[in-house]
């Protein structure tokens, strides 16, 4: 088996192809199987690697074992191989060669004790028996000692899951960890490379381990821990300087994870190294070590709760250790890295760097030592803003931003806190942070950015200042904008001005204090800043700024500006729609801003004709898109509707069959409707505005039959129900009688199948009715509904008579109402001798209880449907409810009026006709009719 296997090896070794591909294909074959049958090639492969043959045979062994291991995804075998794999690197320690050899099969220990391959800690239990009998006893030497340590350290990774069987961490807290501990608290561990690599190890061996749970015999061997911290943090050889970081680094870590399990016998240690810090720091530190004795810091701070830190630790601690630390912060390019800097900086995590947890620090410690930190902070800033290098004005800014957010009480601004004598906020916008962000060429563009997100942490609004003060903020602002070299600057000056913007009169704030000057300028920047909207780099936060801006820019700004914004926009969404590598790199916020700055011109009446120009094509564009090349389309064509919808609903320009019409068949598309649900809404609002704005003539036949083809398959669900009823309404007002009627039957005739099991059906179809009366003749639209069911009229109006008074809309109530005060006195009801005299008084009687209430908006339109959760979804989905009123110029107070004068001359003339209206209808009806009359 091992001659095979170094034979396959060397194969694989081999500069032939084909060659190579057979040793590989043998290899994967022997290796791949479950671990029960892989198990067999261990040893093979271990022998090997210590073996004397050629070093690259022996690498490629030990890499095909640990690929081996992994592969085979654990099973019965795995207890064999993990203990094999240990046993002999406790015999024979690290094979000659290369350390990457080491490396792989402590790999592989570490995979074959893993949770993946090892679930129940069966492998894992045995190597850590098999470590107890075999390590720990025979560490005598250096290379046996590390050894030992890093078998012990590729056993605990497995802890870093946070899942560990309790008993596997019984037996390696007692077999392994106490034996370790006893071990080096009776050594004397000198100032040797070698002191320092044991205390690593085994400090990395215990942070593993309390990533789970805080082990009993830490707590217990607390004081025998502290002689592994005191080499770590008293005097060294310099040359060890390499090796003493390294442990610092674990030591942070590993009091740092003590900490958080709230253990008290750490809190001395951890109160000794915190006043370490206030002279250590005095010198600067490897990177690594300040992150982590940054995380240490906020930590003890936070969770010791008998930790006393009087004032001098806490102001040297400001002065010392966290401008010392707040120098690293990863050092990021910004021409290099500019994506994950604005990351860091707007998510404010500076993942990997100490700024985070430096801003908790200076929470906390002026929160123990409030003036004297704060002045601390501040009188540190004012130094550092006197160097030139630009990095330590870059920390000044840092610390004055911590100093004044960390004192900053709920409801007070930042210019309205007392602050140390010799110290004015004003005066450093007006002298330090403004300068910088002026000066393009001079200031470090990362320094500048830091100025420009100075500005933008406090905002316009916080900074009480005279507004010749704030003028000269908002002016740097727009300076920062403008830096197309960096667009750090950018996105943080769209920040800022987006914020003052948003708040409560912001906007208002800035027209006053910048006037037309101010405007002016800040969209010459964006005008040109659209260029770059067109290319590779798209900064979302410009889109966002220039949305911003018109909706808060003076009106006449806006319209004056219009024309020579709207060809920017349509190019930077024309790049998108019609590129898919263009539309994958552009994010959903970047594409939904370019529409809603569209969607703020596109009602602006003196760019009409511009806008059919050049926005209807990109419109075209975008609904004609196959969307299995672009699976955001959908979303864009939910814009498309509603930027056309609102288009034409405001245009007063009349609608052509060679610019708008071409977009209707679109809309009108069956399978698009099925298919696409989430278009629904939108969809029949852009509908609407198209049947109510087409000409008579041209808006019929194929046209009509297509949208009721959609009203039917809309219908049956409860959510689109009411949105089929508003296209069937649409059409009813605006399509001629001659087009509509013969379409309309069939529809009718589906729609009386479903009344008797929905009443949101039937709340929509007595509207429908109500509108065919009214707009259309009362006899056709009567005559239909007896042609489809002798029967219907009379329940169409016994349906009215009971739903009508209690439909949740105003708007509904009200055409019913119009509808019935006309039938109330039509020669058709009112006649004893007429065809349809029977249902006279179900109609005086519906119009009496519909103008009783009344239907002005007082608040109900919010009303439910019977039907809640049907109502609550629909209202969600579109956002607002809107149903269009067919009778603006109708009151409640005028139909009642008309509705009193017209009854009381009828029944005048036929007393038989008020005998049977004051027989049917209420008690109070001749008082109402009386109380109507006179008003």
């Amino acid at each position: 088996m091992e001659a095979q296997l170094a034979q396959w090896l060397w194969q694989t070794l081999s500069a032939d192809a084909a060659e190579r591909a057979a040793g590989e294909r043998s290899l994967r074959d022997a290796t791949t199987a479950p671990l029960s049958s892989t198990s067999a090639v261990v040893p093979p492969l271990i022998r090997i690697v210590y073996g004397g043959g050629d070093a690259s045979v022996r690498g490629a062994a030990a890499c095909f074992l640990k690929n081996a291991l992994v592969a085979s995804g654990g099973g019965a075998g795995a207890e064999d191989a993990a203990s094999f794999v240990a046993a002999t690197l406790l015999e024979r320690g690290a094979p000659p060669g290369p350390p990457a050899l080491h490396r792989q099969l402590l790999e592989s220990l570490r995979w074959a004790t893993s949770e993946a391959a090892d679930p129940r800690g069966e492998a894992s239990s045995r190597a850590v028996r098999l470590v107890a009998q075999l390590g720990t006893p025979h560490m005598k030497d250096s290379d046996s000692t590390v050894g030992v340590l890093l078998i012990v350290h590729a056993l605990t990774k497995r802890f870093k899951t946070g899942r560990v069987p309790p008993r596997l961490f019984v037996e390696i807290e007692e077999l392994l960890l106490l034996p370790l501990l006893q071990l080096f608290a009776s050594t004397t561990l000198g100032n040797t490379p070698e002191s320092f690599l044991y205390i690593k190890l085994l400090l990395k061996i215990l942070n593993c381990v309390c990533t789970v749970q805080l082990p009993a015999c830490i707590k217990l061997n607390m004081s025998g821990l502290n002689g592994l911290f005191q080499p770590c943090f008293g005097a060294f050889d310099p040359t060890l300087a390499h090796a003493v970081v390294q442990a610092q680094v674990q030591a942070y870590k590993f009091l740092n994870r003590v900490l958080q399990h709230s253990c008290p016998q750490v809190e001395p240690t951890a109160l000794l190294l915190l006043r370490d810090l206030c002279t250590r720091f005095a010198q600067p530190q490897e990177e690594e070590v300040t992150y982590q004795a940054a995380t240490f810091c906020d930590t003890a701070l936070r969770q010791c709760a008998t930790l006393v830190v009087d004032r001098d630790v806490a102001t040297t601690l400001c002065s010392t250790f966290v401008p010392a630390a707040a120098h690293y912060r990863g050092a990021i390019d910004l021409e290099e890295n500019y994506d994950e800097f604005i990351r860091q900086e707007l998510e404010g995590c500076d993942v990997g760097t100490s700024r985070k947890a430096l801003k908790n620090i200076m929470q906390l410690l002026v929160s123990k030592a409030e003036e004297a930190a704060v002045a601390a902070l501040l009188t540190r800033a004012s130094s550092l803003f006197q160097s030139p290098n630009w990095k330590d004005k870059e920390v000044a800014l840092f610390l004055v931003s911590g100093a004044l957010f960390s004192r900053r009480r709920e409801g007070e601004s930042a210019a309205a806190q007392a602050l140390p004598s010799g110290f004015s906020l004003r005066a450093f916008v007006d002298s330090c942070v403004c300068p910088l962000v002026m000066d393009a060429n001079g200031s470090h563009p990362q320094l500048r950015a830091a100025a420009i997100k100075f500005l933008y942490t406090f905002r316009l609004q916080e900074m009480q200042f005279p507004d010749e003060c704030v003028l000269r903020v908002l002016q740097c602002l727009v300076a920062g904008l403008s830096d197309e070299a960096y667009p750090a600057c950018q996105t943080f000056a769209a920040l800022a001005l987006y914020g003052v913007m948003t708040v409560a009169k912001g906007g208002a704030k800035c027209s006053r204090i910048g006037g037309e000057q101010f405007f002016g300028q800040l969209f010459a920047v964006l005008v040109k800043g659209l260029h770059s909207l067109q290319s590779s780099q798209r900064n979302d936060h410009f889109s966002k700024l220039l949305m911003r801006v018109l909706m808060c820019a003076p009106r006449e700004l806006v319209c004056a500006c219009a024309a020579s914004l709207l060809p920017h926009l349509v190019a930077a969404l024309s790049a998108i729609v019609r590129s898919p590598m263009v539309a994958a790199a552009c994010s959903p916020a970047f594409c939904h801003c370019l529409f809603e700055c569209t969607a703020a011109l596109i009602r602006l009446p003196h760019i009409s004709e511009l806008v059919e120009t050049l926005l209807f094509p990109v419109f075209h564009t975008i609904l004609t898109t196959q969307r299995l090349q672009f699976p955001h389309m959908d979303v864009f064509s939910s814009y498309v509707a509603q930027l056309l919808a609102a288009y034409l609903e405001t245009t007063t320009r009349p609608l052509t069959s060679e610019t708008h019409l071409p977009l209707l068949p679109h809309f009108v598309d069956t399978k698009t409707w099925e298919e696409h649900p989430q278009l629904v809404f939108p969809f029949a609002r852009v509908l609407r505005a198209f049947i109510r704005k087409t000409p008579k003539g041209l808006f019929s036949g194929e046209l009509i039959e297509q949208v009721l083809t959609i009203a039917v398959l809309l219908s049956p669900s409860e959510t689109t129900a009411l949105e089929a009823f508003n296209l069937l309404f649409c059409l009813v007002q605006y399509c001629d009688t001659k087009s509509l009627f013969p379409c309309l039957a069939p529809l009718l005739a589906a729609t009386a199948s479903t009344l008797a099991s929905s009443k949101n059906h039937q709340a929509g179809f007595i509207v429908l009715f109500s509108l065919l009366v009214t707009v259309h003749s009362s006899s056709l639209s009567l005559t239909t509904l007896q042609h489809i069911d002798p029967s219907f009229v009379e329940f169409a109006f016994s349906l009215l008579q009971e739903r009508a008074p209690s439909l949740p809309l105003c708007v509904h109530r009200k055409i019913c109402a119009v509808c019935t005060v006309g039938l109330a006195v039509d020669p058709l009801f009112c006649n004893p001798q007429a065809p349809y005299a029977s249902l006279w008084t179900k109609v005086v009687n519906t119009t009496i209880a519909l103008l009783r209430e009344g239907f002005e908006v007082d608040g109900d339109d919010d009303a439910d449907y019977d039907d809640v959760a049907a109502f609550v979804q629909l209202v969600l989905a579109m956002g607002t409810f809107e149903v269009e009123d067919p009778f603006p110029t109708v009151t409640t107070a005028t139909l009642r009026k008309r509705f009193a004068d017209h009854l009381c001359a009828l029944l005048q003339n036929s007393p038989q006709l008020q005998n049977v209206v004051i027989a049917s209808g209420p008690p109070d009806t001749a008082a109402l009719l009386a109380q109507w009359r006179s008003k």
